[in-house]
């Protein structure tokens, strides 16, 4: 009816017993599925809005992964699905497993008679392998919040990569060098601990962060996204997210460069003269060049997508605030006075 103010829920069984569903259900709507549940920062307390829940009863639990929804004054706007793995997380899963795959070439340089016939296949079958997990990772990253999941398939798959190995290179050095050299399925093991990490940090823990953005965006809570980028210090990543700013990332890898290129200098300098040695030496470098090029392209596409994100909020017009009892504000929970207006 004209003039009836919405209704206001301010506990778990007021919000369950309107969407006629257990409170453990509500709570796991509000987790999993962006139910409208807003928080005050000092205390526990929960706010919902009958019209707010209303339109996510229509969009969000009907269809949860679609990121084409959520109006605001009639238009429509529109995200990428966060579903499809698109072709730039594609290229990044590829840039990974090619890294592994230089890396066990240059492993096997310095006795290429030797394992030249067999090194080419073992790379391949590492590419596919590293590629399958990465590519099955990022897509649970854009599926399902949090990243425990999305990391231990790294974990397996790095596991899984290193058992193997170890029955294919020896436990004894295959590098000449004039210092203590590593047994070459070791030396291996330490390129797998230098790339893992970066995979982690550049590559899952944004896409699932953007993928949550997004998903809060898609049901018309731009102000979660307006929050970060005016830098609300009271601001908290949602669904189990992860916020990595750029800068810390650049920070790290800067450090990655900065300790590489004495590491790799100190290593060039102690090899033995060899037939192999310049093979030796060209594998390193590719291995070197895929590995902070995959860091560079993940940064590149975090760097896109946040843009995008902020874009998209700016374009949204905020949330009309419930008439009487005031509106509570993102992050402080305060009510806001709505008076009157002329």
């Amino acid at each position: 009816m004209p003039g009836t103010e919405p209704r206001k829920f301010e506990t778990w069984q007021q919000i369950a017993g309107y969407l006629q569903v257990s409170v453990r259900t509500a709570q796991y709507w509000e987790r999993e599925k962006g139910l409208p549940v807003r928080r005050t920062s000092r205390t526990s307390r929960v706010v919902a809005y009958q019209g707010e829940l209303d339109r996510w009863r229509e969009v969000g639990l009907e269809q949860p992964r679609q990121l084409t929804t959520g109006t605001q004054h009639g238009v429509l706007q529109s995200l990428p699905p966060s579903s499809s793995l698109t072709v730039s997380l594609l290229s990044g899963c590829a840039l990974y497993a090619a890294a592994h795959a230089a890396g066990l070439m240059a492993e096997v340089s310095y006795s290429f008679d030797r394992y030249g016939a067999t090194a080419l296949w073992a790379a391949g079958l590492i590419f596919l392998w590293m590629l399958g997990t990465s590519v099955l990772a990022v897509r649970l990253c854009l599926n399902r919040p949090g990243v425990a999941a999305p990391v231990a398939v790294l974990l397996a798959a790095a596991t899984g990569l290193y058992i193997g190995i170890c029955f294919y290179l020896p436990s004894h050095p295959l590098t000449q060098q004039t210092t203590q050299a590593q047994p070459a399925n070791a030396a291996y093991l330490k390129g797998i601990l230098y790339i893992l990490p970066i995979a982690i940090l550049f590559q899952l823990i944004p896409v699932q962060l953007i993928s949550s953005m997004r998903r809060q965006m898609a049901l018309g809570h731009s102000e979660t996204v307006r929050a970060l980028f005016s830098g609300d210090k009271l601001w908290t990543a949602p669904n189990k997210a992860i916020y990595l700013p750029l800068r810390a990332l650049w920070s790290i890898l800067l450090l990655a460069v900065a300790l590489a290129i004495p590491m790799t200098a100190a290593l060039f300098t102690s090899l033995k003269p060899s037939l192999y040695q310049g093979m030796f030496i060209q594998w390193m470098q590719v291995r070197n060049v895929l590995f902070f090029s995959f860091a560079l392209y993940c940064l590149i596409w975090y760097y896109r997508a946040l843009n995008e994100l902020k874009t998209s909020a700016a374009t949204q017009a905020p949330q009309p605030e419930p008439h009487g009892g005031g509106a509570l504000t993102p992050h402080t929970g305060h009510p806001e006075s709505t008076g009157a207006r002329g």
